[in-house]
């Protein structure tokens, strides 16, 4: 072996060194270029080592994202506290939610969700300023070796302590071991808690160790875990925006949820294959995206929502200006699109947490892939190194210090299987998404649908706010069952009849079962039977019931059959209403708002006075 081999071999491995692929010039041994890498990834030990900038880049986004998921969760918290004040009974029965009186309880899970991020910044800024540099944890320091005293030596030591390897303790610290050897609890119980305590300790490493836990960085089920888990993200996205396609309206919000859903399809694939084995890089990129998908799911989507209502907001009425209210296609995309802020149900509640929860889950995970580059690897040396015990004099290797490739093995067929799997569901998504835009072209042109929605799975004509206008369609008299026929009547969300001169309630009006608000305005209403009313039976989610600028010689028998549960305000305004039924508290009794403005009323009965 030459003097150059053995230097070679006797040169310290630096992490993630390795030998590479033979070449075979016919030159000695050659010193390299100087390289300056940007990352390492670690062999025996997953890791993703990163030079000073990038790891400072790295650290201040991680701090950053902390910062953003606590003030998000403690807007959530104070928006679950507002809803619930007595001023917001109103709104808050427009949601419907079935936790509408635990609002208040069920936000502070916002509160905790955001403890465990301030604990994660705490600990980050105690880890720096212990190493007195950015870090995501306390480097370890190196084992220190006491001297070994022969006993010859301890046997001569005086009293006073002048050898400091048998320096006696302090009453101190003699003290507090006494203390410690005290039996405070019974022998039974400190023994049973100590083997509970053990009992956890052990689960707790089979579960969550780094490599030994089922759900640990570096365990070999990472991946099972890691693609189950986005198979169950991806499902859960995807009904999420077959929901947004049959309520929501604003089309930019389905277009951001589909770009969500194919991405996180398409990314796992193409990452998991292009960086098979550089295993610390793969897993970062993966989870960093991964985490960047939830946060727009649960984070940025809801935000750009909020922003309207906020803008909107009339702090001093504590509510929305009338203006807003009476405007269906305004009324109706308020109470749709809070609904998906807040939570309807636990089932509800627990799916907008799970997001969070994997947001933070995949944060912590990235930082535990992550470590400042050790001094000794910041430069990287290039070596072509002779070895004479190869039978070809011209055979070398070339050895690579610091930009190692993995171990990791190119996809076997069940993760190929996955990875089809994903690209399919996206690929599904996409043109079930494309073909619903494709249907809904198709009547664009009709001018009655102010809010038309583009629903999966639907051939037919979809909209959310429609009004038939009588001199809009001819200068026709009343409506007749042909012109609702074009309207599916289960995505009907607002109706509004106008400018009809001799109105007659078409009885078809009870085959719309998801209606949240019915207008009436401009017109004059000949007959309003019980065939035609508004009944908890025919329509549970009606929430507002408008009669605007309307010629009304009495009331209408229509609105006192029955009424619907979930109804919160009716408005008579403009009117030529002289009187009131007798009994009209008994049969509206679920109503919060009762306007009358503007009307003739000769007399109030003495029950709806009170």
């Amino acid at each position: 072996m030459t003097k150059e081999q053995q230097a070679t071999d006797e040169k310290p491995a630096i992490p993630g060194s390795t030998v590479s692929d033979t070449i075979t010039p016919s030159s000695p041994t050659v010193v390299g270029p100087t390289l300056s890498p940007e990352f390492t990834d670690d062999e025996d030990h997953i890791a993703l080592y990163l030079n000073g900038k990038w790891f400072a880049l790295i650290w201040w986004a991680t701090m950053v994202s902390h910062m953003l998921c606590v003030i998000f969760l403690g807007s959530c918290t104070a928006m679950y506290i507002f809803i619930s004040q007595p001023e917001m009974i109103y709104y808050n029965k427009l949601l419907g939610s079935d936790l509408r009186n635990q609002m208040k309880e069920y936000g502070y899970i916002f509160v905790a969700m955001g403890g465990l991020h301030c604990l994660e910044m705490l600990k980050m800024i105690w880890c720096s300023l212990r190493s007195r540099r950015l870090e995501f944890r306390v480097p370890k320091k190196p084992t220190k070796i006491k001297p070994v005293v022969p006993p010859s030596a301890a046997a001569t030591t005086t009293k006073t302590g002048d050898d400091p390897a048998t320096k006696p303790e302090s009453p101190v610290i003699k003290r507090l071991r006494q203390i410690s050897k005290r039996q405070i609890l019974p022998k039974r119980l400190s023994r049973g808690l100590r083997r509970f305590g053990r009992v956890l300790v052990r689960w707790k490493v089979r579960l969550f160790d780094r490599k030994q836990g089922f759900f640990g960085i570096e365990s070999p089920y990472f991946n099972v875990v890691f693609l189950l888990r986005e198979g169950v993200e991806i499902a859960s996205q995807s009904y999420q925006m077959y929901q947004c396609s049959a309520l929501i309206s604003r089309q930019w919000i389905n277009v951001l949820f589909l770009a969500i859903t194919v991405c996180n399809c398409w990314s796992t694939p193409i990452l998991q294959h292009a960086l098979a084995r550089y295993n610390a890089l793969e897993r970062s990129i993966c989870l960093s995206i991964d985490g960047a998908m939830d946060a727009g799911t649960c984070m940025i989507i809801p935000t750009i929502i909020v922003l309207k209502y906020v803008r909107a907001f009339d702090r001093e009425l504590v509510g929305f200006p009338v203006e807003y209210l009476n405007d269906p296609a305004w009324f109706v995309d308020m109470i749709l699109e809070n609904r998906m802020l807040y939570a309807m149900s636990k089932a509800d509640l627990f799916s907008t947490i799970v997001p969070h929860y994997s947001l933070f889950g995949c944060v912590r995970k990235v930082k535990n892939l992550i470590y400042r580059m050790p001094p000794e690897m910041e430069t990287a040396h290039v070596q072509y190194i002779n070895y004479a015990e190869n039978n070809d004099p011209n055979a070398t290797k070339m050895r690579v210090s610091s930009l190692h490739r993995g171990s990791g093995k190119l996809p076997g067929w069940r993760r190929r299987f996955v990875h089809f799997f994903f690209v399919s569901w996206g690929l599904a998504v996409l043109v079930t998404h494309l073909r619903a835009r494709q249907v809904a072209k198709r009547y664009a042109d009709i001018t009655a649908c102010s809010q038309q929605l583009r629903p999966w799975y639907s051939n037919s004509f979809v909209c959310a706010t429609y009004e038939f206008d009588c001199a809009a369609q001819g200068h026709v008299d009343t409506i007749n069952a042909s012109d609702f026929a074009l309207v599916h009547s289960e995505s009907l969300s607002a109706l509004i009849i106008s400018n009809c001169p001799a109105l007659e309630m078409p009885t078809e009006i009870q085959h719309f079962s998801n209606i949240l608000k019915f207008m009436v305005y401009n017109s004059s209403i000949v007959s309003w039977t019980t065939n035609a009313s508004i009944n908890a039976v025919s329509h549970p989610s009606i929430i507002s019931i408008c009669v605007l600028l309307c010629n009304v010689t009495r009331f209408p028998d229509g609105l006192l059959d029955n009424f619907p549960q979930a109804l919160q305000d009716v408005q008579f305004a403009q009117t030529n209403l002289t009187t009131l039924p007798t009994d009209l508290d008994q049969k509206w009794q679920p109503v919060t708002k009762i306007f009358f403005e503007d009307c003739s009323f000769t007399e109030f009965p003495p029950l709806s006075r009170t």
